[in-house]
């Protein structure tokens, strides 16, 4: 019984830690910045106003993202307290949280492109 009681101890644990981290990422976010790295060398790309990324609250955990002329959906999914997932098309993030607070919000994001880890750090705030 000990063992059941601490495995759904955890459990819940887990969740509120997820549900915590997504009530603090949802919404629309202004993309300000996105830096790159692929193979150690880093490409920054400024953004304006207009762009943007938006966690929506909804079943689907559906996402839209703007930078520049291009819009793209995709879907996010909240893995742990820091850690989320974010689909853009046909790239998968693996993200972890660098910082979150009401107004500002800097995410890193791991994927492979070819064999090449590629890391994408973006600064958002609102």
């Amino acid at each position: 019984m000990l063992l059941i009681t601490v495995g759904f101890s955890a459990c819940e644990k887990d969740s509120t830690e997820a549900n915590s981290e997504r009530k603090y990422i949802l919404g629309r976010w202004t993309v300000n910045k996105v830096d790159v790295t692929t193979s150690g060398v880093t490409t920054s790309t400024n953004y304006t106003s207009s762009d943007f990324i938006e966690f929506k609250d909804n079943d689907a955990d559906e996402l839209v993202v703007k930078l520049g002329a291009d819009q793209t959906s995709g879907t996010y999914i909240i893995l742990d307290n820091d850690k989320f997932n974010v689909t853009m098309g046909s790239k998968l993030l693996y993200c972890v949280t660098d910082n979150i607070t009401e107004t500002s919000f800097q995410f890193t994001g791991t994927t492979t492109q070819s064999g090449t880890e590629v890391k994408e750090t973006y600064y958002l705030t609102r």
